[in-house]
């Protein structure tokens, strides 16, 4: 909307980028040149000499927090883990005291939207996980930590490494966490929502011989809509540059996923996959077979 007010001509590609660097934060937006591409207004603010953007991180946990040393820690804990880490987690993390002060520094940034908490399906209270929901925190760990030396055209270099691929996969999830009333009303179930977290497993070091063959490995999945129509809907989340193509060992990978996650919860629920992507699904006998998808065009829907 904003971008569209200024008469900005970025396509929707350009738009996801934005966001999943800087986030919809209007002042990083208002820094934004129309004459140049999302990939050289961020070279010009993040990675040239004197850009607005260079030191914003600091400057920015320093404005809102006292102390803001341990508030950072646990950040920087958490942008590398997308599934999230539990208090205990966090705590040996960063050294800290298991204590009221350290639960008000979560609660804290919780309230400042920098990250989220949620319960993983079928667990208690106790088990409550930590998640980064901040596009910007995210993207200055990552690629502006530590790059003290103006780079030319080093966003733009960037993109062409497997780094950026990776960071293009978790900022996409980040961008989707932020984008949930969205994708609830993109599936058309608003009001039927029990919880949305995440879910996953890892075997035990010793198995039965005889333990079923799916419980021997190891599964995550990144998004669960758990509702109260009876039903689980389990999230793939894609990013990618052109339609995603679900391949055969892909949509293997993903039935064995709802079959652990099945017999792990013993949930009579009916499960129900769905992939939201950035370009939509490459048209093929694979998905064809997914019921429900959602695209970048939904996420930024006006509800």
């Amino acid at each position: 909307m904003y971008f569209r007010s200024r008469e900005f001509g970025y396509s929707r590609s350009e738009i996801m980028e934005c966001y999943m660097a800087l986030g919809g934060v209007a002042y990083y937006l208002s820094l934004f040149e129309k004459e140049e591409s999302v990939a050289q207004n961020i070279d010009n603010l993040c990675f040239t000499k004197g850009g607005e953007l260079r030191n914003e991180f600091d400057r920015l946990y320093k404005a809102l927090f006292k102390k803001a040393g341990t508030y950072i820690d646990i950040v920087r804990a958490l942008a590398g883990k997308s599934r999230g880490m539990t208090r205990l987690e966090l705590i040996g993390a960063t050294k800290s005291v298991n204590n009221g002060n350290f639960a008000k520094k979560l609660k804290e940034l919780e309230e400042c939207d920098f990250i989220r908490s949620y319960q993983p399906f079928g667990r208690e209270k106790k088990s409550t996980v930590y998640q980064l929901i901040d596009p910007f925190s995210l993207f200055y760990i990552k690629f502006i930590n530590g790059h003290n030396d103006a780079l030319d055209g080093y966003w733009i270099k960037m993109q062409s490494t497997d780094v950026y691929q990776s960071w293009c996969g978790y900022a996409f999830e980040i961008l989707c966490l932020n984008h949930l009333p969205q994708i609830v009303h993109a599936l058309g179930i608003d009001g039927s929502i029990n919880t949305i977290c995440s879910w996953s497993y890892r075997p035990p070091k010793s198995l039965p011989d005889e333990v079923d063959e799916d419980l021997k490995h190891g599964t995550q999945i990144d998004l669960l809509v758990d509702r109260s129509d009876n039903t689980v809907n389990v999230c793939e989340m894609k990013y990618s540059l052109s339609e995603y193509v679900i391949d055969k060992n892909y949509f293997s990978h993903l039935e064995q996923r709802m079959r652990i996650f099945k017999k792990i919860t013993k949930t009579r629920k009916s499960i129900i996959p769905v992939f939201i992507t950035s370009q939509g699904l490459a048209n093929n006998m694979y998905s064809r077979r997914i019921p429900r998808e959602v695209k970048g065009d939904d996420l930024f829907m006006q509800l």
